[in-house]
């Protein structure tokens, strides 16, 4: 069995900043050609933003702001 830490060793993880504005995280992902990214908090991980969270929170949360 394959422990991640032999799976990732030689990949370029990408990280943001809890405090950054959605758009600002989606521009990175896009850049990077990622489908998610780790959160910190400072330097704590506190969580993943994927492809998924933008579609089914960020742009619902924007429509129902917007009705």
């Amino acid at each position: 069995m394959h422990l991640l830490k032999q799976m990732l060793h030689d990949r370029k993880l990408h990280f943001v900043q809890a405090n950054q504005a959605v758009h600002e995280v989606a521009k990175e992902m896009a850049a990077r050609n990622v489908g998610a990214i780790m959160v910190l908090d400072g330097t704590r991980l506190c969580g993943i933003f994927s492809e998924r969270d933008l579609m089914t929170r960020a742009i619902a949360f924007a429509n129902k702001v917007a009705a």
